[in-house]
């Protein structure tokens, strides 16, 4: 007799990590898409740093700004910034600022594969 203690639920974590492989895939993708639509470089949402920068941009700061993210405190706030105006030039108001902050896993796909343009004008 096996006395390992697994109980039939080996497949359980298997498959809760093919779950999340999935859902990063498809954030990755919607993400790739929405900075696409800003005319950045998809390629930035993978690397590191450089996926702060083109995010800032994206909100129609300089990319120096991105230094904000490292002082305690101003980093919360200036993101939140960042966020508003991101879903300004999507088109979108406050509501979908808050809406992106609090359920990033649906307002980004919508953002990304939906029919929103990205336009600097309306920042």
């Amino acid at each position: 007799m096996d006395y390992t203690g697994n109980y039939g639920f080996e497949g359980l974590g298997m498959g809760f990590w093919l779950f999340t492989l999935v859902i990063a895939l498809f954030m990755l993708i919607a993400n790739w898409k929405m900075v696409a639509k800003s005319g950045q470089p998809g390629i930035a949402v993978i690397i590191p740093i450089w996926n702060v920068i083109v995010q800032v941009k994206m909100a129609g700061f300089s990319g120096w700004y991105f230094l904000f993210y490292l002082i305690p405190g101003v980093n919360v706030i200036f993101a939140i910034i960042v966020i508003i105006r991101t879903c300004k030039a999507f088109g979108k108001d406050g509501l979908y600022a808050i809406l992106y902050i609090l359920f990033p896993y649906i307002v980004i796909p919508v953002l990304g594969y939906g029919s929103a343009d990205w336009d600097e004008a309306r920042i």
